[in-house]
């Protein structure tokens, strides 16, 4: 059995034209939605919620972490569909619908967050937009 070792040139070439790809695709999805979950307290963080777009594109997050996703621009909207955090069996349920418009260049910042009464969690979330184009 011969084995060949990939030289620079080839790496390189196959990056170019990844790289490629991903340019071309992202000339009609140049929208950019993030949503990001802050560490909680305790075991909140571990509850996974998984964010919803009305494209039927989706993201899972637990505590601390961060994801985006590229869409065209546009109007749109997003549900955050969980377990009810510290029910077992799980008690799946779903937020109320959050709408947005996101602009070309201009990113849709959203925070989810565990709700709470007092110092103690509800087991729901929601979700604010952040930013300078935050509606409050």
């Amino acid at each position: 059995m011969k084995i060949q070792l990939s030289t620079g040139w080839e790496i390189l070439l196959f990056s170019v034209v990844c790289s490629a790809q991903s340019e071309m695709r992202q000339k009609h999805l140049s929208a950019k939605v993030c949503f990001e979950r802050f560490e909680s307290n305790g075991a909140i963080n571990v509850h996974e919620t998984v964010i919803k777009l009305s494209n039927q594109q989706s993201l899972s997050l637990i505590g601390g972490q961060t994801g985006c996703m590229y869409v065209a621009p546009g109007a749109y909207s997003f549900k955050i569909l969980a377990c009810k955090a510290f029910e077992a069996p799980c008690q799946k349920w779903s937020s109320e619908n959050y709408k947005f418009t996101v602009k070309d260049g201009s990113p849709a910042l959203f925070e989810i967050y565990p709700t709470s009464i007092g110092p103690s969690y509800t087991g729901y979330f929601a979700a604010r937009r952040l930013g300078k184009n935050a509606r409050r």
